[in-house]
């Protein structure tokens, strides 16, 4: 990630995990745009098997997998 970009932590990790679901991860000013608009990119830019999913349900399933990876529940190879 860009270390002379604005984002916040949480918008950094929004954005990483937004490359799980799009064809190319949302821009730096995603988080500037009007939420209509937010949802809009996301349908224009999913990933082909959640392409009939509305943007606001798109939003929610790259915020749950943002949520995790900020904070920090996930497998790691030392626990196994």
């Amino acid at each position: 990630m860009d270390k002379e970009s604005n984002l916040t932590f949480e918008d950094a990790c929004f954005q990483w995990a937004s490359r799980q679901f799009l064809y190319d991860p949302i821009p730096d000013n995603y988080f500037e745009l009007l939420e209509e608009e937010q949802y809009k990119h996301l349908e224009a830019y999913a990933w082909e098997p959640i392409s009939h999913h509305d943007g606001y349900k798109i939003a929610q399933y790259i915020d749950s997998l943002a949520d995790h990876i900020a904070g920090k529940t996930y497998p790691k190879e030392e626990d196994y």
